[in-house]
């Protein structure tokens, strides 16, 4: 196997080559024989090894049958990926310097820089400090260099933690947003100077920048319109809900109401919209500040930046969002909510204490990072995440475990690798899931195992009617669950109103007998 930026190479006997593209949510999924699944109609290769008694499938965006010319061909129109041991930034330079267009595009370029996605594009060009709509004639050698080594940190980065962490601890910590994992993409704020982002399309692209920490002059541009960045909901970055509250426009329509509710708002009945809610949470935030500001002006100006460091109000979770949480830190989820909320807060603090006492470690290295010219490639990396640890972080942190690295997919997908029994052990037994795509969270959710360290087995996919045939809930189904996770039964389904009648009528008659 050989990858080259988001290009992967299977190379097989008899000078057969598969070039292979995943897109955005392609897999190459490894089952036992007994156990495997039937093809799915995303299914684009199958491949069987009765030796090892393993099957693969295989759904991607490209899927490419070739000999060595075709890997040779792809290689060469290719540019240098910063995670393989042969990327010569020296041989990159002449051909960035001499292009006319700006560097934003040309991150984006996967014969110049295979690899880079939209996030790192902005994240890599905030940390060099350079504007997306630069010129690259315009670039000296050394903004040049600072971009490549960036972008071989970041990457290296991911590739470690299996998340997509651009901010430097000791920076976050410094700036009082410790839980920070990206500095400008999606934000309507600089993580840094907390100026004014603003956004423009490229290529299609939503493009970022902050123009206080990224200047740009006009001889030194292609002009393009900008405006401030309208953000959302990410689902290639999720962040937690406290860092979404800072941010009201992140906030669901359920999250926008809950967090009024809290705060004893009433919702006026014209207030319909999300855009109404969003006002109305920010008008209250609003109020807040400067109702703490007005009591102690010169405190609230001092602390301002530390204002940030509060651990996460973990009451304002859902029951079932505390729950995934404990499942995936292999902990009991049994309990009512302030059982829940204790046991999560006390392994919350448990971590903490475990990154302060590594925290003069990881400057000591950051440090030498920073030092050393970066070495591209992946073979010198140690402490790289294993799968389970990869989504327990993610899951601890409040992102989607199905979202920036897939290949914990594989280990829920039940290959049996050296770590497994212990990973089970440690209480991860929860990652298992049938990979088909369609599946979806219905289907893990299905799979998750009952019990601590039980193994959950990968089940045939169903077709959609079927999956659904046997979930139709009665009312009364609907009212216990929603009583169980804490939920008003007058929400989202009606239904139970007439199971309420059913038993009010029965009682009636009971009385009456």
């Amino acid at each position: 196997m050989d990858a080259i930026g988001k290009n992967l190479f299977a190379f097989f006997e008899g000078n057969h080559v598969v070039h292979v593209h995943f897109g955005m949510s392609g897999r190459w999924a490894v089952f036992d024989l007994k156990d495997a699944p039937e093809p799915t109609p995303a299914t684009r290769l199958r491949l069987e090894h009765k030796d090892s008694a393993i099957v693969t499938h295989l759904s991607a965006m490209i899927v490419q049958l070739g000999t060595q010319e075709l890997f040779d061909s792809k290689k060469a129109a290719l540019g240098e990926d910063p995670l393989r041991e042969d990327a010569d930034p020296d041989a990159l330079w002449p051909r960035v310097s001499k292009s006319k267009k700006v560097i934003g595009r040309l991150l984006m370029d996967q014969g110049m820089f295979p690899g880079v996605g939209n996030i790192y594009r902005a994240e890599i060009l905030f940390k060099a400090g350079v504007h997306p709509n630069r010129l690259a004639t315009m670039l000296t050698r050394e903004e040049f260099d600072r971009i490549w080594m960036h972008s071989v940190d970041l990457l290296q980065r991911g590739f470690q933690s299996g998340s997509i962490l651009t901010v430097d601890k000791d920076e976050g910590t410094r700036l009082g947003r410790p839980n920070m994992r990206r500095y400008i993409y999606n934000q309507a704020k600089c993580g840094r100077c907390q100026g004014t982002v603003v956004s423009w399309s490229m290529d299609t692209r939503t493009c970022y920048a902050c123009p206080h920490c990224q200047p740009l002059r006009a001889e030194e541009s292609l002009e393009s319109e900008t405006m401030e960045v309208r953000v959302f909901n990410s689902h290639c970055a999720r962040e937690s809900l406290q860092e979404r509250l800072k941010t009201p426009e992140k906030l669901t329509v359920n999250e926008l109401r809950s967090e009024l509710a809290n705060a004893s708002i009433k919702i006026d009945g014209k207030a319909n919209k999300k855009a109404d809610l969003v006002r109305l949470l920010k008008a209250h935030q609003d109020a807040v500040a400067e109702k703490s500001q007005a009591r102690n002006p010169k405190s609230a100006a001092a602390t301002a930046p530390e204002a940030n460091t509060e651990p996460e109000d973990l009451a304002r979770l859902r029951v079932a969002e505390l729950r995934e949480r404990l499942k995936a830190a292999g902990l009991d989820t049994r309990g009512k909510k302030d059982e829940l909320v204790a046991r999560l807060k006390s392994n919350v603090e448990e971590m903490l204490v475990i990154k302060v006492e590594d925290k003069s470690r990881a400057s000591k290295s950051q440090s030498k990072r920073k030092a050393a010219k970066p070495r591209p490639g992946t073979k010198h990396l140690t402490n790289v995440a294993s799968a389970a640890e990869a989504a327990k972080e993610k899951v601890l942190a409040g992102e989607k475990r199905n979202v920036e690295h897939i290949a914990e997919d594989d280990f829920r997908a039940g290959i049996k690798t050296p770590d497994r029994k212990n990973m089970l052990k440690a209480g991860t037994s929860h990652l298992n899931m049938n990979p088909a795509t369609e599946a979806g969270d219905a289907e893990e959710r299905r799979l998750v195992s009952k019990s601590r360290g039980s193994k959950a087995k990968a089940s045939p996919v169903k077709t959609k009617k079927e999956r659904t045939a046997k979930k139709i809930s009665t009312p009364a189904k609907a009212a216990a669950t929603k009583r169980r996770r804490g939920e008003k039964r007058a929400v989202e389904h009606v239904a139970e109103e007439a199971d309420v009648r059913r038993r009010s009528t029965r009682r009636r008659r009971q009385a009456q007998a």
